[in-house]
């Protein structure tokens, strides 16, 4: 959600996006891991019941733009965790972390294709075909997490780069992992725009 939203209401230093979709995000809106949870949603569009979200360290969106749907809200809160913008869906939950398939199943992602969601420890998920790519800002390097991750693309024939196309670890933060090359091309292709674009890095946000 992080990666795809247009703007960030508590932007870090130098943090970058997509800007896919047209929503304000606060990063680690639920608090710290220790304040991880489960809650049952309601997401638009998904039938067989309400989907367990499961949030650890998760971002809410704060702001619903014209051009975004907002798809479901967490009911403590009301702040909305699942959004849509054409083929670009985001979540602040992780669905990787259920035994409930049911988001990744065609008769709901078809909306969404070309499909590009960004969560924590869904490179897994690259590497099996359940998710079209992965993107973050972060520094990868050192984190057993994404050497894993990394390890399994590679095997699967994904498709690993920098977050600007370079070659991973190069002194440059950020990762794309993409199950194939049209998808990792469209992926490089939004991020240089926003580079030429040449808006505020707080705007940009992360």
């Amino acid at each position: 959600m992080i990666m795809l939203a247009g703007r960030l209401a508590d932007p870090a230093s130098g943090q970058e996006t997509l800007s896919a979709i047209d929503i304000t995000v606060r990063r680690n809106a639920f608090g710290r891991q220790a304040d991880s949870f489960e809650t049952d949603l309601s997401i638009a569009g998904l039938h067989g019941g309400p989907y367990r979200g499961v949030f650890i360290r998760a971002p809410w969106a704060e702001r619903v733009g014209e051009e975004a749907e907002a798809l479901a809200a967490e009911p403590r809160t009301g702040k909305f965790v699942a959004v849509r913008q054409g083929p670009a869906l985001a979540t602040a939950f992780h669905p990787e972390l259920t035994n409930a398939p049911r988001i990744h199943e065609p008769a709901f992602t078809a909306a969404f294709r070309p499909r590009v969601i960004s969560t924590t420890l869904a490179l897994a998920w690259v590497a099996g075909g359940c998710r079209a790519a992965y993107i973050t800002d972060g520094d990868v390097r050192g984190s057993v997490h994404f050497a894993v991750g990394i390890a399994l693309c590679q095997a699967a024939g994904a498709i690993i780069t920098g977050l600007h196309g370079q070659p991973l670890h190069n002194g440059t933060g950020g990762l794309v992992a993409a199950a194939d090359t049209s998808t990792h091309a469209v992926i490089i292709d939004i991020i240089r725009g926003q580079a030429r674009s040449g808006r505020p890095q707080q705007a940009i946000g992360t």
